[in-house]
């Protein structure tokens, strides 16, 4: 994703990339051991 692509999106948005792509670098973790709470 190009630099200025990410400057475009909203603080939200960032934070739910950004959890994405540490889910996508943690696949140990259980699905639901997040969202069970």
């Amino acid at each position: 994703m190009p630099k200025d692509q990410l400057a475009e999106l909203t603080q939200p948005q960032r934070d739910r990339l950004a959890f994405i792509e540490l889910r996508a670098r943690e696949p140990t973790i259980p699905i639901g051991a997040r969202t069970s709470g």
